[in-house]
Formats: C-alpha cells, structure tokens, sequence
C-alpha cells in the first residue's frame, strides 16, 4: 500500500511526465529552506491550488519519492 504525504509550495513547470515544485511546507511543516525539485507525476496523487494563500500549490505525493528527493 502507498503512503503520501502533503508538500505545499509553488508549481514552477510542467512537462507530460513530471513537475518542477518549489517546496515551502512538508506534512504542513515549513522547511528550512525552500528546495526546487522535479517530481514525476506517476508519484503525485492529488494537486490543489489555494486561490485564498496567493495561489499556493499543495500535492499529495508518495513517501517514497519523498525520501528519494531528500525532503524526508
């Protein structure tokens, strides 16, 4: 069974198979400092885009790819 986690941040690009994200927030706890990196959208569950927070971007992606990129 996958397990996901939530990231908040910013959406910066977009190809057919990955996304560049500015994360801001890991399990609703911000970093230390903002990290940019490429997630394959295979790894992302769910998106949503906060028009509230400025736009805020927040997806759900697996713990695994979450280790993999160094931001667990």
């Amino acid at each position: 069974m996958t397990i996901y986690l939530s990231i908040k941040g910013t959406v910066l690009r977009e190809t057919e198979k990955a996304v560049q994200f500015r994360i801001d927030e890991v399990r609703d706890t911000p970093v230390d400092q903002t990290e940019t990196v490429w997630i394959p959208l295979s790894q992302v569950e769910k998106r949503m885009t906060d028009k509230n927070r400025s736009g805020e971007d927040t997806m759900m992606i697996s713990e695994w790819i979450a280790e993999k990129i160094g931001i667990l």
